[in-house]
C-alpha cells in the first residue's frame, strides 16, 4: 500500500471453513494522477500462506473484479487438489 498516494483501507471481508481462512481488502489510492484500486486477498490453507494482488485503474476495476475472483478460485483449487505424479515403475534386472 505504500506506493500508493493517500491510500483508504477498506475494512476486511473474511472467509472460514474446515482447511481455509481468507482475508480480504480492497485499496484506493493514486500513483501519481492515476486513480488505482487494489484487491488484496490473503489466504491460509492448512500450514501454508499464499496471498494474491490484483490492481486496476478505478474506472477498469470493477470490470475486471470477476476474473481476479475467478484467478483467485483457480488458485485454490491448485492448492486443495496438486496434481498426481504417475507412480515410477522400476524394472528389475
Amino acid at each position: 500500500m505504500s506506493p500508493l498516494g493517500f491510500a483508504k483501507l477498506s475494512d476486511p471481508r473474511t472467509f472460514k471453513d474446515a482447511h481455509e481462512e481468507w482475508i480480504e481488502y480492497e485499496i484506493h489510492g493514486n500513483r501519481l494522477a492515476d486513480h488505482r484500486r487494489l484487491l488484496y486477498r490473503a489466504m491460509r490453507h492448512d500450514s501454508s500462506f499464499y496471498s494474491i494482488v490484483y490492481e486496476a485503474s478505478e474506472d477498469q476495476f470493477e470490470a475486471l473484479l470477476t476474473d481476479a475472483h475467478s484467478i483467485a478460485s483457480s488458485v485454490q483449487a491448485v492448492i486443495e487438489a496438486p496434481a498426481r505424479r504417475p507412480a515410477v515403475r522400476r524394472v528389475a534386472r
